[in-house]
């Protein structure tokens, strides 16, 4: 077990869907550079993006709902072009940065030839 709480196995797992995600470029998803692992531990290496969350804002005006909808569609889309589903869909990780969405925490996700049907 690694000092993360983590078992060798699952580690691996979260390596590995992590670097799924890292191979995803596109101008809604925050860009991960790099995942890794140092002394048991595994951190991600990720564009800094500087902008609020979906949670932290009050949007009123439907024509802009209905493009922060469009652009976090476009967002998943691609990810399901590339295979992996985010698994942690929310407010939070959904950022707004000069009227541009920017879906994060891609590191959660998972590639979907490693989910069983």
């Amino acid at each position: 077990m690694s000092d993360a709480g983590l078992s060798a196995d699952s580690q691996s797992r979260l390596l590995d869907e992590a670097r799924a995600a890292a191979g995803l470029r596109y101008p809604n998803i925050v860009t991960v550079y790099d995942v890794r692992e140092y002394d048991g531990l595994l951190f991600i290496i990720m564009e800094l993006v500087d902008g609020k969350s979906l949670r932290d804002e009050s949007i009123e005006d439907l024509d802009r709902v209905l493009e922060i909808n469009r652009q976090l569609c476009e967002a998943l889309a691609h990810a399901h072009q590339h295979d992996v589903i985010h698994r942690d869909l929310n407010p939070e990780n959904v950022l707004l940065v000069d009227g541009q969405v920017k879906l994060m925490d891609c590191g959660l996700a998972r590639s979907m030839t490693s989910v069983s049907h």
